[in-house]
């Protein structure tokens, strides 16, 4: 008896089912974009709680981030319920010019309102073309109270909610 080396070989077909995907998005971004949506919503809630905390801590305690580079200082502080980034130019060097993030807090008292009145103070944001620090030569400022962040991000989290059942309800609707 002799065994031909064909039968010998182990054979290259299975008889386990062969599955075939054939999807209308190429490269899978129907599986991201399923994702995307719900970390962004989390991202969302997330942001907007901690705008919420941070805004009940700075009325009591200010925070404030600062770096040097060159003749200007980069600040962020949080104080009074609001958050303020600043970009001021100094005619020399700066007093804290070693080129590294600093960070101040401490508890404050409740000062007079630097704030005027008007209807960008009653929505929460503010913007201007002058220096944050009164030995600066110039500079800009942003402020922005801390429930107009909280708010943006709860509304970014609301629209996205919105969206997602409306296209839950039309992926369901077999019409």
């Amino acid at each position: 008896m002799m065994m031909h080396m064909a039968e010998a070989t182990p054979s290259t077909t299975s008889t386990y089912p062969v599955e075939t995907h054939t999807s209308a998005d190429a490269f899978g971004q129907a599986g991201v974009r399923q994702y995307a949506g719900r970390v962004l919503m989390w991202v969302c809630i997330t942001a907007s709680l901690c705008s919420l905390a941070m805004w009940y801590r700075s009325v009591t305690f200010f925070d404030a981030f600062s770096y040097p580079y060159g003749q200007q200082v980069l600040e962020a502080r949080s104080v009074f319920g609001r958050l303020q980034f600043s970009v001021d130019t100094f005619a020399g060097q700066p007093e804290t010019s070693n080129g590294r993030w600093q960070y101040r807090g401490n508890y404050v008292r409740r000062l007079g309102d630097a704030w005027q009145p008007s209807l960008w103070k009653t929505i929460g944001f503010e913007f201007r073309f002058a220096p944050a620090d009164a030995s600066a030569t110039s500079g800009f400022w942003i402020r922005v109270k801390w429930y107009f962040v909280a708010a943006v991000f709860g509304l970014v989290c609301g629209i996205i909610g919105v969206l997602r059942l409306g296209r839950a309800k039309f992926d369901q609707d077999p019409a």
